[in-house]
């Protein structure tokens, strides 16, 4: 690996950008340049960096989801009882969701707010976020109300005087799958709301 390579990409990155980068892509920036040093990854002829076998910290990929745009960074796709949601930006970040019997985490899901509303019934589905073959985290979105929405559960943990708080990440979830476009009116409805941080 030839260090003018990494002097020319340090130095165009620290010229004065068109526009400021994030706090993110600036780590991100950061990483691909680790990376290139640690032979982790190389640049290829078109001046691209091949970044594929640069590890992801699950701390970043948390960060991409919550600076997503829920409708236009997110492709769907179906297949059989299976639901994608993948990134268009990196096909290896994706949701996925069962809504067949493997992926129900509660048939009839008891909770006040899931079942006050006009169809009662609720069933709980395992919603998983990978990075490649890697699971990141795992939730549970509700179907509630006939279906009309899918909504995240509260973690009574982020706040004992109010423990129907929504976490920003459980929130980006269901967003990502909200396709009839109900999840903040039943939010409301439910009488939950988005924990601060």
């Amino acid at each position: 690996m030839s260090i003018s390579i990494l002097n020319k990409i340090s130095g165009f990155a620290s010229k004065s950008p068109s526009r400021a980068r994030s706090q993110f892509e600036e780590r991100a920036f950061e990483n691909i340049v680790r990376a290139i040093r640690a032979g982790l990854a190389k640049p290829n002829l078109a001046g691209d960096v091949e970044t594929a076998s640069i590890p992801m910290p699950k701390e970043h990929i948390v960060q991409i989801v919550l600076e997503s745009d829920a409708r236009r960074d997110w492709s769907h796709l179906r297949k059989g009882s299976k639901n994608s949601a993948v990134y268009n930006r990196d096909v290896n970040l994706r949701f996925e969701i069962d809504d067949g019997d493997e992926g129900v985490q509660q048939e009839h899901f008891q909770a006040s707010w899931a079942n006050r509303h006009p169809d009662p019934d609720a069933t709980g589905y395992y919603c998983h976020l990978y990075y490649g073959s890697s699971l990141i985290e795992r939730f549970i979105l509700v179907a509630i109300d006939g279906a009309r929405a899918m909504l995240p559960i509260p973690r009574e943990g982020l706040n004992p005087v109010s423990p129907d708080k929504i976490r920003r990440l459980d929130y980006k979830a269901a967003q990502i799958h909200d396709s009839l476009n109900t999840l903040d009116e039943y939010i409301r409805r439910s009488s939950l709301s988005l924990a601060d941080s």
